[in-house]
């Protein structure tokens, strides 16, 4: 299991996405979060099957001091801005600095929501952006239509399993080969 949080300004469609995810439907009339929610997405890799945490926060500034709390043991951040807003990328640098200082050692993927509607956001700037945060990669979707929602999600679990369940070989001073796993899958359960 990864544990995923979804961050960004209100509006951009981070609820949308997680109801996407959750229900595989789009909620025309979605009230704002408050708090936290958090579903479950479980995504096959080759053999393997995996499940996806996520965690959906509140982006109303006034909740943000409650999401720094969820950051814990957490794999996996989603940057998520709208695609016909300028300002949610240039907020969003207030989330990304957020996330390195309470989870550091979490992937971040920057994705760029409501492709349905016209692109207002140069690429440039928003190659610029990932680059700067080191986000591992950037996703375009539509949660409104469902357009790329799955396959950037298939992506991402790929990437997690790639960074957080390969075995790293380290040679004991016993000159012998020790397999170590970076990350051993949680059986607690208590995010299902």
């Amino acid at each position: 299991m990864f544990k995923a949080v979804l961050l960004g300004e209100a509006g951009v469609g981070k609820s949308s996405i997680f109801l996407r995810l959750k229900e595989n439907v789009f909620g025309e009339r979605l009230q704002p979060t408050v708090g936290i929610e958090s579903c479950s997405k479980v995504v096959r890799i080759d053999n393997q099957t995996i499940t996806l945490s996520i965690w959906d926060t509140a982006g109303v500034e006034r909740f943000k001091t409650i999401t720094r709390n969820y950051y814990r043991n957490t794999h996996a951040v989603f940057l998520v801005f709208s695609c016909d807003n300028p300002s949610s990328l240039h907020y969003l640098s207030q989330w990304a600095d957020d996330c390195s200082r309470h989870a550091p050692k979490a992937l971040k993927f920057l994705i760029g929501n409501k492709t349905d509607l016209e692109r207002l956001i140069p690429v440039e700037n928003i190659d610029n952006f990932a680059a700067g945060f080191e986000c591992e990669d950037t996703y375009f979707m539509s949660a409104k239509t469902g357009a790329g929602v799955d396959e950037s999600f298939q992506r991402i679990g790929e990437r997690l399993m790639d960074v957080f369940n390969t075995p790293l070989i380290v040679e004991s001073h016993y000159n012998e080969s020790i397999e170590i796993t970076k990350f051993q899958p949680s059986r607690s359960g208590c995010c299902q």
